[in-house]
């Protein structure tokens, strides 16, 4: 067995001549070609590559057929030769037959091997390319093939398929993955399919040798291959060991959470939170360390939380941050420690800093939120300072200020707001509708509650006025209008029955009923018996 030095065609050592190419062999040395051509490194390719090929027929290039002649004596009677012997003419014309008939054959073999040998030629150069691994250069030349026997197969998939076959059955899974990708970009075969195979079978090994990251990145490859997702939480798991020993916690918080529900990820993610908020907390990240210890749930979480907000609250009261001071000593857990006086201490400290920036209104409101120490003083002293600042009947706040201060017998309230309003009412409760010498400011849950207001104002002066309470929910009873219109010494009253209360403060509000003027606003308290 040998092959042809020219077309690489495989030939049997009996033969002497290509059938293909028409080389010759007679007095040749076969042993020499006991390798094909494209082997051999010595050898120079006749097909240069610039050489262009034309477009392949659909078909085989015909042979010029020989033109009809009349057929020679000896072809028609089989005895000829015995009839007569052959002169000289005759044997010299029928050896002129006999080379014409062997010329045409010979042209007709030359030109089907000259279009056909340097394709031979290219395909047999871009398979040994492929063989070689050079896949780019083989795909290149197949392309260059066009429909030349399965160029065009190769060149959509084929070539790729099969050099990623050749690295998957040498276990090179990290390439052959690479490969049988490119593939199926073209759709071939079941190379998608091969590639999530080739990605599981490389996650193994990387996994077996201990390179979790590797693994976890080609487990992600193979896709729903196997157990593949089982592994990838597993090497999330493993990693999350590693960085929980080298004390690196955010990391190992990232890694158990990936690990899901895999063995005792949960008991883990929790530990590195608690962990990692005992850092924060050194480094003086008191918030970010009292979350960590919330989302840990691990130990006495809710103590140290409670540290880390108490000390943080504590550290923006000293700043005079005192908003901040009683969001964070708000948020702290009470069954850990109960912050009603921190509270008090920052309300009161709030109260008295607007209080000395003229900010009255915000300074009642906060004073308003102190629960265990006396500030009703804080509270008159920033009403009355409102109502020096806004002195007039068309301001509502300046009209309920002076009420409030009256009714505390603040100073000059009560004369202010007669200026203004022209009226001076006085109001309390008791359980009587004829009783105006009892004057109460409270009353006990279940009994009827009569609020009596008794009118006095300037000289000859009298309004209609409507009247109306209003609960600590912010519920409005139904207005009550007087049949008459009241003056100097008319008396009203208003029932707040007792089968309708409950503990609360609860506020009367008369008006004038023609400008809708607040005259008065009187508060009282239903209390617990």
């Amino acid at each position: 067995m040998f092959y042809c030095n020219v077309c690489g065609r495989e030939l049997e050592d009996n033969e002497d001549r290509c059938p293909v190419c028409g080389a010759m062999f007679a007095g040749v040395d076969k042993d020499k070609l006991q390798t094909k051509w494209y082997e051999d490194d010595n050898y120079e390719d006749p097909a240069p590559e610039n050489y262009e090929l034309e477009e392949d027929p659909e078909e085989d290039v015909p042979v010029e057929p020989v033109p009809e002649r009349e057929p020679e004596p000896w072809e028609v009677d089989k005895d000829y030769y015995k009839k007569k012997p052959d002169d000289e003419k005759t044997r010299k014309k029928r050896k002129r037959i006999i080379t014409a008939v062997t010329i045409v054959l010979a042209l007709a073999a030359v030109s089907g091997a000259g279009y056909y040998v340097p394709k031979i030629l290219k395909y047999n150069k871009a398979s040994a390319a492929l063989d070689r691994g050079d896949i780019d250069n083989a795909v290149s030349i197949y392309t260059q093939l066009h429909d030349f026997r399965n160029s065009k197969t190769m060149v959509e998939g084929g070539a790729y398929y099969e050099y990623a076959e050749s690295l998957y059955k040498d276990g090179d899974y990290e390439n052959a993955a690479v490969y049988y990708e490119k593939a199926a970009k073209y759709d071939y075969r079941d190379s998608a399919k091969m590639a999530r195979e080739s990605h599981y079978n490389e996650a193994t090994r990387l996994y077996q040798s201990g390179n979790y990251e590797a693994a976890s990145s080609e487990f992600e490859n193979a896709g729903d291959i196997s157990d593949a997702g089982e592994f990838l939480q597993s090497c999330a798991y493993e990693q999350g060991i590693a960085a929980y020993k080298e004390e690196s916690f955010e990391e190992a918080i990232n890694f158990f959470t990936e690990a899901g529900d895999y063995e005792d990820s949960a008991d883990m993610l929790s530990r590195s939170y608690y962990k990692q908020a005992g850092v924060s907390y050194a480094e003086g990240d008191l918030k970010t360390a009292h979350d960590d210890y919330m989302k840990s749930q691990y130990g006495d979480y809710l103590e140290k939380a409670g540290i880390c907000y108490l000390e943080y609250a504590g550290r923006c009261y000293k700043n005079s941050e005192f908003d901040e001071a009683i969001r964070y000593y708000s948020q702290v857990d009470q069954t850990y420690k109960d912050t009603t006086d921190l509270l008090d201490a920052c309300y009161q400290a709030k109260g008295k800093k607007l209080l000395e920036e003229n900010d009255y209104n915000g300074a009642i409101e906060a004073f308003a939120q102190v629960k265990n120490i006396d500030v009703t003083s804080y509270i008159n002293n920033a009403k009355a300072a409102y109502v020096a600042d806004h002195m007039s009947a068309d301001d509502e706040t300046t009209l309920s200020y002076l009420c409030d201060l009256k009714y505390a017998s603040y100073g000059t309230a009560a004369e202010d707001l007669m200026k203004l309003t022209g009226w001076n009412i006085q109001s309390f409760i008791n359980g009587s509708t004829e009783d105006y010498s009892t004057r109460n400011n409270s009353c006990v849950v279940g009994t009827d509650a009569y609020v009596h207001s008794v009118f006095n104002a300037e000289d000859g002066k009298s309004s209609d006025i409507v009247e109306y309470i209003v609960h600590e929910d912010g519920s409005k009873s139904k207005d009550v209008v007087p049949d008459t219109a009241v003056k100097t010494g008319s008396a009203t009253w208003v029932l707040v029955t007792g089968e309708s209360q409950k503990p609360e403060r609860i506020t009367l509000y008369v008006r004038d009923k023609k400008t809708n003027m607040l005259l008065d606003k009187y508060t009282f308290e239903i209390r617990e018996k």
